[in-house]
């Protein structure tokens, strides 16, 4: 579970090239990457991200019990995920500092067929700014909404995760996604919003 107020996720790193723990972390010139180590892309890492906490290796921690006190986490940093781009934890931790929305802000999202956690799916949605749909949308996909003070066109998305879809055996899902997409909705795949994401 995830609890408001996070600071830190600790993740598992595939890399041993993060920094060796030591009384002073290393320093950098300006602008350098402080980390090469990439986590595996869990729920905790992707939250971590978009509520812009700071994501370090374990070495952080035992940094810390070295020191008895906090170490600069820049030194620490993960990179990212092992599936994506780096820079998605520094990008998360600038975009929370500056107040911007998260990368579904203006979005809704209708999470069409089965999910292994249905719940997580919609925690990332909502963490990334976007409104979960409890119904599959039809229509242009935009939209003004009527209950906003500033009439802001809200995009709508379908997001699907294919290979469930196609072996879930519900064809009447299939259907569904094929209408929706044909009233021009955009059906996309569960990679769009993990990518979106981290």
């Amino acid at each position: 579970t995830w609890e408001e107020g996070v600071t830190h996720v600790v993740a598992h790193v595939s890399s041993s090239s993060s920094p060796s723990v030591s009384v002073s972390p290393p320093s950098l010139p300006s602008g350098s990457s402080r980390s090469s180590t990439k986590s595996k892309r869990t729920l905790k890492y992707l939250l971590g991200v978009l509520s812009g906490a700071w994501v370090v290796s374990p070495d952080w921690v035992e940094a810390c019990l070295v020191r008895r006190a906090s170490v600069d986490e820049a030194a620490f940093e993960v990179a990212g995920d092992t599936q994506g781009p780096p820079g998605g934890p520094a990008q998360g931790r600038r975009r929370a500092e500056l107040g911007t929305g998260g990368c579904l802000e203006g979005w809704e999202v209708h999470l069409a067929g089965p999910y292994a956690s249905l719940h997580d799916m919609e925690l990332l949605v909502e963490f990334a700014g976007g409104v979960v749909l409890s119904r599959m949308p039809s229509g242009d996909g935009v939209r003004t909404p009527v209950r906003t003070p500033v009439r802001t066109p809200v995009r709508t998305v379908v997001i699907c995760d294919a290979e469930r879809v196609e072996n879930s055996g519900t064809g009447n899902l299939a259907g569904r996604l094929r209408a929706a997409q044909a009233a021009g909705v955009s059906v996309v795949k569960l990679n769009w919003l993990l990518e979106s994401v981290a």
